[in-house]
């Protein structure tokens, strides 16, 4: 076994070891089938133009992909039947619209953690070459800032003298997003509630808008994809992600081990898992003890968040090759979500 060393103390949790994690590993999932999807299946790219789409969706199959790398596919069909469950139309719009208004603070308390930890997974894709990057439980998409922005210099937002002038401000920005050949991102978000998907599109548009108003980063030409599914049945084939990211996810999903399998199962050999998620605490007993009692009562009020999961363990008990960046830490003023660990695990 090894040992994984949080950033934020020092503190050691243990993680199997690659021959440990490959004796426990689950059974591989069969490679799904490539579809070609009906009219209305959701697989749309944001940002290129009806006709265009449309061809290239013709071209490849998937309802508009243009530069798409991975391919969407049926999710493994048990997987579906046993997460993929009903849901309230009605209730998922009401939670979608809260979702998009009601975290700007967490937002704001987490924008630099997850700044870095972006950055690091950008740093780690292929260069000169599309790249895809899968959200799951996307949301309405509140990391799409940080796809566009990680490389942005506190510098910049300083007052001018701190660098000396303007000039020196504009020649860093430009160090920090031209000469890292930043490869173009087929982003596919991956969501069971249909509703957010206005909401996802709305902020990368934004997020695009932002980051690239002055010509700040080289892959403008970023896509937007939104698919429905579940983080324990992927529509995306074995090996077919550079990336996969996961914030505030893995606390609602029905299965979280089976989810972060899953995970592994679309991640390219060497690819990135970002994750960022609020769990049990570990060092504040009230705190705990609250997070415990109120556990079923959060599950109802929000869409099955659970407040009790022990998220790291299940991340570093799941047979990844390494990690990075991971951290323990608590997020004063945020009540039972304070308890929160971020990382990337390496496949």
């Amino acid at each position: 076994a090894r040992e994984v060393v949080l950033a934020s103390s020092g503190h050691r949790e243990v993680a199997p070891s690659s021959a440990d994690a490959a004796s426990d590993a689950p059974a591989p999932h069969p490679r799904p089938r490539l579809v070609v999807p009906d009219v209305g299946r959701r697989a749309t790219l944001v940002g290129a133009s009806g006709a265009l789409a449309s061809a290239l969706g013709r071209a490849c199959g998937c309802g508009g992909c243009a530069w798409a790398m991975a391919p969407l596919v049926d999710a493994d069909k048990d997987g579906s039947a046993l997460y993929d469950v009903r849901r309230d139309t009605t209730r998922d719009a009401l939670f979608a619209e809260g979702m998009n208004t009601g975290m700007t603070g967490y937002e704001m308390a987490i924008a630099d953690r997850k700044r870095v930890l972006f950055k690091r997974m950008l740093e780690r894709l292929p260069r000169d070459e599309e790249a895809t990057v899968v959200e799951v439980g996307m949301g309405t998409f509140p990391n799409a800032d940080a796809y566009f922005n990680a490389f942005n210099s506190f510098d910049c937002a300083l007052p001018a003298a701190a660098l000396g002038s303007t000039t020196l401000c504009d020649a860093r920005r430009s160090e920090l997003t031209t000469t890292r050949n930043l490869p173009r991102l087929d982003i596919v978000g991956v969501d069971p509630n249909d509703a957010m998907e206005k909401y996802a599109r709305a902020a990368f548009e934004s997020a695009r808008a932002k980051g690239t108003a002055d010509g700040r980063v080289s892959n403008a030409r970023n896509t937007l994809r939104v698919a429905h599914g579940v983080a324990e049945a992927l529509p995306l084939p074995t090996s077919s992600a550079d990336a996969v990211v996961c914030t505030l996810t893995l606390c609602s999903v029905l299965d979280p081990a089976a989810a972060v399998a899953e995970i592994r199962r679309v991640l390219k050999p060497g690819g990135s898992f970002v994750f960022v998620e609020h769990v049990l605490s570990e060092d504040d007993n009230a705190l705990r003890a609250q997070q415990v009692a109120l556990d079923g009562l959060q599950a109802k009020l929000a869409d099955g968040c659970h407040l009790n999961r022990r998220t790291l363990q299940t991340i570093t008990s799941a047979g990844f090759a390494d990690y990075e960046l991971v951290e323990r830490f608590t997020l004063p003023g945020f009540g039972l979500i304070s308890s929160q660990v971020a990382g990337i695990a390496i496949n």
